[in-house]
């Protein structure tokens, strides 16, 4: 597996350690920041990373908000519900 490089190694690192008994069996993620391995040559030059990661989805894209649907939803309260020691009761009777 060959993973990008940090541009940090102080506190930006990833470290994993292995068992290599069973190599052939390891199955690795098919993902962007990291490149599957590849048999080696001497005449096959080693892979480099790609410099840009492409097809992010982020989280604070703009989406479509429909305005025709009415969400009925109950308000939540800030405050502490309490329970007597009899439904504690009931309730963990109910939870085994």
């Amino acid at each position: 597996m060959v993973w990008r490089g940090t541009k940090n190694h102080s506190d930006d690192g990833y470290f994993c350690t292995c068992n290599v008994k069973g190599k052939m069996q390891i199955s690795y993620p098919n993902i962007t920041s990291a490149m599957r391995p590849v048999p080696h040559r001497p005449g096959i030059p080693f892979p480099s990373p790609p410099d840009t990661v492409e097809n992010i989805i982020y989280s604070d894209t703009v989406s479509k908000i429909d305005d025709d649907v009415d969400v009925v939803y109950d308000p939540i309260s800030d405050e502490p519900k309490l329970f007597t020691q009899s439904e504690l009761n009931d309730l963990v009777k109910k939870q085994n």
